[in-house]
C-alpha cells in the first residue's frame, strides 16, 4: 500500500466547512457583542471589554435567574432521567414476555 486515498477526505471538507462556519460563527459574534454596548435599535457600539460581565456579577436579579435556571435544570433533568429509565425498563421487561 503505497499512501493513503484523501478522496473521501476531500469530498467532507466543503461540508465540514459549511457546519462549522453555522456553528462557529454564532459563538463568536455573541462574544463579540457581549463586550460592547451594542443596543439593537441604535446602529452604533462602542467597545466596553468585561464591563457587562462585572455589571452582571454584582446584580442581585442576575444571580435570581440562575437560581431559577439551576433548579429547572435540575428538576426537568431529573424527571427526563425517571420517566426514560422508567419507560425503558417497561419496554425490556414487556419485550421479555
Amino acid at each position: 500500500m503505497k499512501g493513503r486515498n484523501w478522496t473521501p477526505f476531500w469530498a467532507v471538507i466543503p461540508s465540514m466547512v459549511i457546519v462549522l462556519g453555522i456553528a462557529i460563527y454564532p459563538i463568536i459574534y455573541a462574544f463579540y457583542l457581549s463586550m460592547t454596548n451594542k443596543i439593537m435599535m441604535n446602529p452604533v457600539s462602542r467597545f466596553i471589554g468585561l464591563k457587562n460581565y462585572i455589571n452582571n456579577l454584582g446584580d442581585p436579579r442576575f444571580w435570581h435567574y440562575v437560581k431559577i435556571t439551576l433548579v429547572f435544570v435540575l428538576v426537568s433533568v431529573s424527571l427526563e432521567l425517571i420517566i426514560g429509565f422508567g419507560l425503558a425498563l417497561s419496554i425490556v421487561q414487556w419485550s421479555l414476555k
